[in-house]
């Protein structure tokens, strides 16, 4: 009785198999960044249409909108 229970649960980890590899991929390109001021030009206010910093990298193209003072 027990064997007829496991013999399905033991199919399917029979299909599952091994994991595969973890593949990590390589950082995109562009500025290193922490905060959103390492992705602003020195000296600016962070304002207007300011990059965001992204996976600790600065976004090529604006998609922030910040109204300035």
């Amino acid at each position: 009785m027990v064997l007829s229970r496991l013999t399905p649960l033991l199919f399917v980890l029979g299909l599952l198999g091994c994991a595969e590899e973890l593949n990590i991929p390589e950082a995109p390109p562009g500025d290193p960044c922490t905060t959103l001021d390492d992705c602003a030009p020195a000296g600016e206010p962070v304002c207007g249409a300011p990059r965001a910093c992204v996976d600790g990298v600065c976004e090529a193209t604006p998609s922030l909108f910040r109204a300035c003072p």
